[in-house]
This record gives structure tokens, sequence and C-alpha cells, in this order.
């Protein structure tokens, strides 16, 4: 049972748990870690090999349909192994193999299966290439001692948030709450060898079930990240009336960040990728990379950043052993360079980069603000979710989706939710320079407004 007791949240059941300094169970992490690399590296069938292993202690729990006193998930522990393998063979097979807490409690045994669900590769990465790692920020020692002490400050400051959305009028609402102490460690066969200790916490909130909003750090979410929640609800909640079916007039339509980065993902994170370059699958050439040819008539860049202190995002060293670093593929509308893995450097004859997605997304300079953007608009469509993007071709650019939830706005008033579908090439919106970006009010993405067809 949980229960609140001098502004702690108690559980008798996790105390013992967490009276000394080994929330996380180091010393088995390294044992396990020192046998994997021993029987790795003596391995003489073996030529290249890199792996991690990440020890993850969880603590969740949860509330939800506004019954403060409920608990759909009590507070929950949960402590496993993961991690991941690439070996390179001597007759040059590859095995690519996810590590769950078996195979690295019991790695030995596996050893054979490893090789035999190897596969001929012909364009064969570099495993042992690099041995640097990027040290950014993800330990908070505050974030630790608030688990130590199982004080689990951020359940109290959402519990809080629980009741404010009760007292606007929410009729339902689920909130989720996560942290997590995670100590990671990383090695190649040439020498790379490094631990690293996350701290993590998040929330989830889920408004009315229609619109959902969350926030996570490596570092302790205090209460500015909190009143984030509370922005976004006054931005938007109160507009969400269900309204008859109207026709759809307006062409003004705001892609909110979630599907704003959806669709790059899915139409640029596929249409840069080296391989598909390479195999001529892409609705770009190599020859448009190396020329630096106009992506948009507007000058904007685009660059993904994973060495930043404390974002979920950022990351020592990618899965192939790369040390991270900030990737530009767009500046001032031109296409710099694609996305680069180790096995498409060497199809391509180009270094290698941390790819697509590889960080957070940064898109500048913004135009204006989303909330002033939306201010200024008589008319508009905001677009929160999509349906059918993976339908749609990722060549061509073209896409024709469904709007789950969206929300309509007519001479300068809001009239409420109302699905759609938008439809339109992703590849013409920046060729021709038609948007803008928006720096989201409430949080460090972007959004996008454009003019494109809407019909329900």
């Amino acid at each position: 049972m949980i229960i609140f007791e001098n502004n702690k949240l108690i559980n008798d059941n996790f105390i013992n748990r967490l009276i000394d300094d080994n929330i996380i169970n180091i010393n088995l992490t390294n044992k396990k870690f020192e046998e994997i690399y021993n029987i790795l590296i003596k391995e003489k069938e073996i030529k290249e090999f890199m792996f991690s292993i990440n020890n993850s202690v969880n603590f969740y729990f949860g509330v939800n349909n506004n019954n403060i006193g409920s608990v759909y998930s009590p507070l929950s522990f949960s402590e496993e192994f993961s991690g991941v393998l690439t070996i390179i063979w001597n007759n040059n097979k590859l095995s690519l193999v996810d590590l769950d807490n078996d195979k690295i409690l019991n790695f030995e045994k596996y050893i054979n299966f490893f090789k035999e669900i190897s596969y001929e590769e012909k364009f064969l990465p570099e495993l042992s290439k690099d041995a640097k790692h990027i040290d950014f920020k993800s330990f908070d020692i505050d974030l630790y001692e608030e688990i130590k002490n199982n004080n689990f400050e951020l359940f109290i400051k959402s519990y809080d948030l629980f009741k404010y959305f009760k007292d606007q009028n929410v009729k339902f609402s689920n909130i989720d709450v996560n942290y997590s102490f995670n100590y990671e460690i990383f090695a190649n066969s040439n020498g790379l060898n490094f631990g690293k200790i996350y701290t993590e916490n998040s929330i989830f909130y889920d408004f009315d079930s229609i619109l959902g909003y969350s926030k996570g750090k490596y570092k302790k979410l205090e209460e500015n990240d909190i009143d984030e929640f509370k922005t976004y609800f006054k931005i938007f909640f109160d507009k969400f009336n269900d309204v008859e079916y109207k026709k759809i007039e307006t062409k003004n339509v705001i892609l909110l960040s979630p599907v704003l980065y959806s669709l790059l993902n899915f139409y640029l994170g596929y249409n840069f990728d080296g391989k598909n370059l390479y195999y001529k699958k892409s609705f770009f050439s190599i020859d448009d990379f190396e020329n630096n040819r106009i992506f948009s008539s507007k000058p904007f860049t685009l660059y993904f950043d994973p060495t930043i202190d404390f974002e979920f995002s950022s990351y020592p060293i990618s899965v192939e052993g790369l040390t991270p670093e900030k990737t530009i593929f767009i500046e001032d509308g031109k296409l710099i360079q694609p996305s680069i893995s180790l096995k498409s450097s060497k199809m391509l004859n180009k270094p290698a980069n941390n790819g697509f997605g590889g960080g957070k997304l940064i898109l500048s300079p913004y135009d204006k603000t989303l909330l002033s953007k939306i201010e200024e608009l008589e008319d508009c469509y905001i677009v929160f979710d999509i349906l059918g993007l993976h339908t749609q071709d990722p060549i061509s650019g073209n896409f024709s989706l469904s709007v789950s939830t969206g929300l309509l706005k007519e001479k300068g008033k809001f009239v409420g939710l109302m699905k759609g579908n938008i439809a339109s090439n992703i590849f013409e919106i920046f060729k021709s320079g038609n948007f803008e970006i928006l720096k989201n009010d409430y949080n460090e993405k972007f959004s996008l407004f454009t003019k494109i067809n809407v019909v329900n």
C-alpha cells in the first residue's frame, strides 16, 4: 500500500531495497561485463566485436480516472539487464544480437548460437575503428538522493498536478511516472572500455484520453518542467469542444511537433539514408549532397545533436561505436550530407556519421512561436495526431493522412475537435518555401505551419 507520510511516499516493500547506495548492482554488472569480454576476446573465430550491457532499475506508478485515492498501477520495481552485441567472425559473417537478461547472465552457453545466426554481409563495418566517447552529463545527484531516500518527489508533484487538472474539470485523466537508474558499459575489440551511470525521470499525462503530454530528462524534473503541462493545457484543452461535422474550408495547417517529427523521420530519414542512396532507392542522389543541391527556397538548417547534457536523446557512443557529434544534414536550405552508417560508409566511400535521428532534432532559425502564429491566424487546422503514415510511399514524398485529433479555428474562434485528412508532398512544401518553423511555447521542440489541402 502506498501512503503519504511527512510529504514522502512510503512503500514498505521497497524501503529495504533503497537503504544503501547500491540501488544498482554495479558489482554484478562489472562481473558479467568481464566474463563476456573475456569470452569474446579469447574466441579464436572472432575478428571484431562490440557490445554494451545496461543494468536498469525502474520504479513506476500511476493514477487514473480522476480518483485521487486510486492507484491503477501500484508502485512497482523492476531490475533487468539488456544490451547489444555485434560480432564479425573470421569468415566475414556478421552477427547482430539483442542481449536480454538470460543471454547476459548465461552468456557462455549462447556463443555458439550467436555464430549459427550469423549471415554474410558484403559491406562489413569496422567495429573497432573508434575508441572515443562523449562525456555528457547524465547523472543527477539530486535525483539519485530522491530515490535513495524514498522521497519520490515527482510522484508528489504529479499528484498535485492531477488535482490541478481535476479542478479544471478534466473528466478523465491518467498520469504515469517513471524513475530509473542505468549503469551501462561499452566495449569493443580495439580497447574501448568505459561505463556510464544515468539517472532518469519522466511523466506522462493523458487529458480525457484526447490530448497527451510527456516530459523526461536524465536530470530531476523541477517546477518549471511541471508547469509545461499547465501551459500546454491552457493553450489547447479548453478549445476541445465536441462539434458536429462541418466542412473544413481552410488550407492553413499547423503540424505540431509529434506530427512534424514523424514526417521528417519517415521521409527524410528514408531518403537521406546512405544505403538507399547507394541502391538508388531514394528521392535524392549522392550527387545532390556532393553538389549541395537546394532542398528549400527558404534558408533553414536541420541538424541532430546527441551531445546535450541531460537530454534523453544524447548518448556517449553510437551502437556502431561512433563518437557522437552534431550532424548537419541541411544548412541554409541546401543538402549537406546524407545519413551514413559504418556499412553505407563502405558503400559510398564516405565518412560515417551518427545518422538521421541520432540526437535532439534542431530546426533553425524559427520564424515565430507556435502560440503567436495560432493567434495571428483567423482560420487554421491544428494537427495533433495522424494515422496511416506507414502506408505512404517515402520516395515520392506524397502523403494523404487521416487526422485522428485536429483542432479547427474559424473566423478567429476555435470551433473544436474535427477529424479530417491532410494531403500534400513533403518535398514540395520545403522546396516552395511555403512554410514557417514555429518554436513551441511549452517545450524546446518545433512545429510547422504550411498551406495544404484538408478534406473531411
